[in-house]
């Protein structure tokens, strides 16, 4: 059973106003996803139809000139879309620029967790966006989140208290979820993670750890 991103995100993402690591999630989830893209076709003839219903307006000379600027400008959803110089190893287009060449055996990989790894593609203010791998199944310590992390499945699958989660499905957490996401051992699972916040794990290693956890998302 596909499990798209909530609608929230796609509206944001179809507005413009999501923030750009969002932005790229939610074009390679658009990418592998069919029911994300039919839910985000419905979103947009139901925005172009009460557009439709809206009473005409004048526009101002420089309103006009704000619009043509825009159109002339080419913001980072649509660069992404662009054909790439180099091959990014099957993963979503909108990935495609944070990859070098070579593909993502070229990325600084570093553990993160018990069997995963973690490589940095780009950070914007407080969102983090990251790839993490596990080649031999992983486990990721029971936590919830301070912000809200976005996890899109690239490759293979993993697995938590909630369900299962294939390739092109998205895994949300926030700081009413509490999970550990695991890949069974011999397997293998790549993902794309986005997130605005730290770790929080629970009990006496929480206490000892978070701060530690906060300090290592922002210098991540």
């Amino acid at each position: 059973m596909p499990r798209p991103i909530h609608d929230e995100y796609l509206l944001d993402y179809a507005a413009g106003s999501a923030p750009e690591a969002v932005s790229v999630l939610v074009a390679s989830h658009l990418e592998l996803c069919p029911a994300a893209r039919a839910t985000l076709a419905r979103l947009e003839a139901v925005g172009g139809a009460l557009l439709e219903q809206l009473p005409p307006a004048g526009l101002s000379p420089s309103t006009i000139e704000a619009v043509f600027a825009k159109l002339d400008s080419t913001p980072q959803d649509i660069r992404a879309a662009l054909p790439q110089t180099h091959d990014a190893s099957g993963l979503p287009k909108a990935l495609a620029p944070y990859i070098p060449e070579g593909g993502i055996e070229k990325l600084q990989w570093r553990k993160a967790s018990r069997g995963f790894e973690e490589a940095m593609l780009t950070r914007q203010g407080p969102h983090a966006m990251s790839l993490l791998r596990s080649t031999n199944g992983g486990r990721v310590p029971t936590h919830s989140h301070t912000g809200t992390e976005l996890l899109l499945v690239l490759d293979g699958s993993f697995h938590d208290e909630r369900a299962v989660y294939a390739r092109g499905d998205v895994s949300i957490g926030d700081g009413d979820v509490m999970h550990s996401p695991t890949v069974d051992r011999g397997q293998n699972c790549l993902c794309l993670a986005v997130d605005d916040g730290a770790a929080r794990l629970p009990g006496v290693t929480g206490r000892l750890l978070n701060p530690f956890l906060r300090w290592y998302a922002k210098a991540r």
